[in-house]
């Protein structure tokens, strides 16, 4: 299976043009602009990123299904995930499966740990979850965790739910932790997954000045006081941080 995910060029041209002049990138933004020019970058074997600068022209989308008609020769299996902004023009990709962003982002998690981690065995981390919400996919969440690293600690506002929830898995021999005390939480949290927190809850609590934020909320959270770690908040920033130094366990 093949994902392709269809998003508006937007500031991908400083990474492609990094170490050039700015009368280079200039230009390079000129010409990319101009001609309306598909940009198709490599995630992995599986997924593609299709960049398109001017969303408007709806030539541009027929380009983009002949490629994709190529990748589905190639492998019989294609999914698309469009960007917000391109979902008006969801009738050119009429006989594939589309599919939400959101969801892949959510199901990946497990990946992007072991990324973050790099030789650092993910059963012996401690991962934060912070949601206010006892639903069906965050107990999946929490269950599929905790049985793959040392400790999940849930940090909500339902305490007395998710204690339920985390009486169950102690009989199972599962521990997890259920709290939500603002000062003390996440003062230690080294890999926190924020399931729904607004930036404005977040901020009420003391966070490891250096932890990396998976953000799976909707909202945007940015310019967070005393932090300096990493927020990864789509698909794409799990290979972009993946250059960073991250000095936890040195």
């Amino acid at each position: 299976m093949i994902t392709i995910y269809i998003k508006k060029f937007k500031n991908e041209e400083e990474e492609n043009a990094k170490g050039f002049s700015r009368l280079i990138k200039n230009i390079y933004k000129f010409i990319i602009d101009k001609f309306n020019i598909l940009q198709i970058k490599k995630i992995t074997e599986n997924k593609k990123i299709y960049l398109i600068p001017n969303i408007n022209k709806t030539s541009i989308y027929k380009r983009i299904l002949r490629n994709i008609k190529k990748e589905k020769t190639k492998t019989e299996k294609v999914q698309i995930v469009l960007e917000k902004e391109i979902k008006q023009y969801i009738e050119f990709f009429q006989g594939y499966k589309i599919i939400d962003g959101r969801n892949i982002f959510f199901n990946s998690i497990e990946d992007i740990l072991n990324i973050i981690l790099k030789e650092n065995l993910l059963e012996l981390q401690d991962v934060y979850i912070l949601t206010n919400y006892y639903q069906e996919k965050n107990i999946n969440l929490i269950r599929n965790l905790a049985s793959k690293v040392k400790t999940v600690n849930v940090i909500t506002k339902e305490i007395q739910k998710y204690k339920n929830l985390e009486s169950m898995m102690e009989e199972w021999g599962i521990p997890i932790v259920v709290s939500n005390n603002k000062r003390k939480s996440l003062k230690k949290a080294k890999i926190i997954i924020n399931l729904d927190f607004s930036k404005e809850e977040l901020e009420k609590y003391i966070i490891y000045r250096n932890a990396v934020i998976i953000n799976l909320n909707l909202e945007k959270i940015t310019n967070l006081k005393a932090f300096d770690g990493i927020v990864i908040k789509d698909i794409r920033d799990r290979f972009r941080w993946r250059r960073k130094e991250i000095y936890w366990w040195k």
